[in-house]
């Protein structure tokens, strides 16, 4: 991912929110699971930096990392998940 990103100066948005779900934390809304096993934030985060930081987004100022923010008002950019295509030798 990112070096898909490797030339772009923008933030993203994912689908990890904690919207209604601070029991379990941040969740993916793509699947409902926790993001648990994998994650990827910024130096101190999550921080609640724009209060409640119930979003998450990935940062180009800090390498591509997740950090927190309010879910409303933000001008980001998004990114689409597609499922992989099996590819065959030869």
């Amino acid at each position: 991912m990112k070096n898909a990103l490797e030339n772009i100066q923008d933030n993203f948005w994912t689908s990890a929110n904690a919207e209604g779900n601070w029991d379990y934390g941040f969740i993916w809304d793509s699947t409902g699971r926790a993001i648990w096993q994998y994650t990827n934030w910024g130096s101190g985060e999550p921080n609640n930096g724009l209060s409640p930081g119930n979003c998450v987004a990935l940062g180009y100022e800090i390498g591509f990392r997740w950090y927190d923010l309010g879910c409303k008002n933000q001008q980001l950019k998004y990114i689409c998940e597609k499922k992989g295509i099996k590819m065959r030798n030869g």
